[in-house]
């Protein structure tokens, strides 16, 4: 047997983040916090696209991190990747805490 007789399975590419796209394929499988975050995305990206918005800002209380600056930024890049379970953000890992 030659190796050029030989089929490997391809794999699946991955699907990357594109601005003002749905960031899942049936948002109504996702639980009710990730389906209204993902329809409040929906909302910000596409009444501001093309203007580049890119992320949102998440407010907390002082007593969640004991600081002070009471707000971060999340990536809309990085929401995408929470969504499919990829690599995250310590962003995205700050709002699993609060």
């Amino acid at each position: 047997m030659k190796r050029s007789d030989i089929e490997f399975p391809k794999a699946e590419v991955a699907r990357k983040y594109e601005p003002g796209k749905p960031m899942v394929d049936n948002p109504k499988q996702l639980g009710i916090a990730c389906h209204r975050l993902h329809e409040y995305y929906m909302d910000v990206s596409n009444r501001t696209f093309p203007h580049n918005v890119v992320s949102l800002v998440v407010h907390f209380a002082e007593e969640h991190f004991k600081h002070d600056s009471q707000m971060f930024t999340v990536e809309f890049e990085d929401l995408f990747d929470m969504f499919h379970f990829r690599q995250l953000d310590a962003s995205i890992l700050r709002c699993f805490t609060l």
